[in-house]
């Protein structure tokens, strides 16, 4: 779409020392990029954390009108760097299901919305981030 932004201008590849995501009260991953790869402190596989990062820095978000959230944000991230954090609240679309509205910036003054399957997709790709071994066990970092 022509009017597609980022969904954080500020925030570079480079930048990056952590991301929290958050959904529901029990699915977390926390990332770490300090020293070796890590997610919920275990190994995590580089490559697939490359595709978390391009997907974040996609210009895939579209502005939109203020809005009230009806519910709890069905994912929360916050992406950390040594000089400040990003945090982006996402929202289920309570109408037809096409899009997800993000609350994020200063004082929670940007609104956007995105395609909703790109939520469902942040999320697998944070699962396919863990690295197991051969008995289904994750790898710890070192």
């Amino acid at each position: 779409m022509p009017d597609e932004r980022l969904l954080f201008p500020e925030l570079t590849d480079s930048d990056i020392s952590e991301i929290h995501i958050r959904a529901g009260d029990d699915c977390a991953f926390d990332f770490s990029l300090r020293g070796e790869l890590s997610v919920n402190g275990q190994k995590a596989d580089s490559a697939v954390f490359s595709t978390l990062v391009d997907q974040l820095l996609s210009p895939s978000f579209m502005p939109v009108d203020a809005f009230e959230p009806a519910d709890e944000p069905v994912v929360t991230m916050t992406v950390c760097t040594e000089r400040r954090d990003f945090i982006a609240r996402f929202y289920a679309d309570q109408d037809v299901g096409k899009y997800a509205y993000v609350i994020t910036g200063a004082e929670s003054s940007r609104c956007l919305k995105t395609d909703a399957w790109r939520v469902g997709t942040l999320l697998l790709t944070c699962e396919g981030t863990r690295i197991f071994d051969a008995s289904g066990q994750e790898t710890p970092a070192e």
